[in-house]
């Protein structure tokens, strides 16, 4: 058997590996029926020396790696009372830069490098049944008016009324850098007549697998709708993500600040302008996404 070296476990289930000292990359994870084993597929940078695609198994190997739809039913309303928390108290975040009255908060957690950030909006220009609305049912139609690089998505499958997987895809149309995707699962609950809440987990999902030519980002966050008095509504947003492929952790802790600011400022004029009654869905001839569609 080779000898087996995973870095940057927290890509899994893409990651960088070595095998007998051999660096391979386009690493594809495969979770056998919920055990430790795991199967993957190496391609090596030093082409031709691993020309050809090979499987290994490793049995009883324990990693951290995206959910399951299985580790969702365990945990998802301690994910949810988790993420609220982080939503409404300052404990542990620091604040790392603002634009106006609106601050990007910052923190790290010790089982990945990539920080989490979180923002609030504290006037937006739709009540919150509205906001909510869009970024749970409609974000594959209307998400290019905030983020310039989405380029299609659509809804995969939707698990009961509360709850939907979600597949996007994104085009930095930049040299040397991949295109992304990103498959979650999205949850969400009221918490009273004022209050809506909702999380996001990246996941595994057999159906779809990775798209030749893509990168497959590992997200985690979620977003809390809340009413004002005058009929605008606050929004907030925690958001960390794992772009996978070779995107270094350092890299995107520094860039995300800047990022989000121009984000929430899309966010904000998307509503003041009407929202979705003055915006054109994205066109499906578009909609890159729908061409792995089955």
């Amino acid at each position: 058997m080779a000898n087996l070296l995973i870095k940057n476990t927290e890509s899994l289930p893409f990651a960088k590996v070595s095998i007998d000292n051999f660096e391979v990359t386009q690493v594809r994870f495969i979770f056998k029926n919920n055990t430790n084993s795991l199967i993957f597929k190496h391609k090596s940078i030093f082409e031709p020396f691993f020309s050809s695609t090979t499987t290994f198994i490793y049995p009883n190997f324990k990693f951290k790696r995206m959910i399951t739809i299985q580790d969702w039913e365990l945990n998802k309303e301690k994910w949810l009372d988790k993420d609220l928390a982080l939503m409404i108290s300052d404990k542990d975040w620091k604040a790392r830069t603002q634009k106006g009255d609106i601050k990007i908060w910052q923190r790290s957690f010790p089982d990945d490098k990539n920080d989490l950030f979180r923002w609030r909006l504290p006037k937006v220009a739709a009540n919150h049944n509205e906001v909510f609305d869009v970024f749970t049912n409609k974000m594959v139609d209307y998400h290019h008016y905030w983020t310039a690089e989405y380029s299609g998505g659509y809804l995969v499958k939707e698990i009961d009324e509360n709850t939907q997987i979600i597949y996007q895809q994104f085009d930095p149309n930049k040299p040397f850098i991949s295109k992304r995707d990103l498959l979650y699962i999205q949850w969400s609950r009221k918490i009273d007549e004022k209050t809506i809440q909702s999380s996001f987990r990246s996941i595994v999902w057999e159906e779809m697998p990775l798209p030749k030519g893509f990168e497959r980002i590992d997200w985690w966050g979620g977003h809390l709708f809340e009413a004002n008095e005058d009929g605008t509504s606050q929004l907030v947003l925690i958001d960390r993500e794992n772009q996978g492929g070779f995107f270094p952790s350092f890299l995107m802790n520094k860039i995300m600040p800047q990022y989000l600011i121009h984000q929430f400022e899309s966010i904000i004029k998307f509503f003041e302008k009407g929202g979705v009654k003055t915006h054109e869905k994205l066109p499906k001839s578009q909609n890159t996404a729908l061409t792995n569609k089955n």
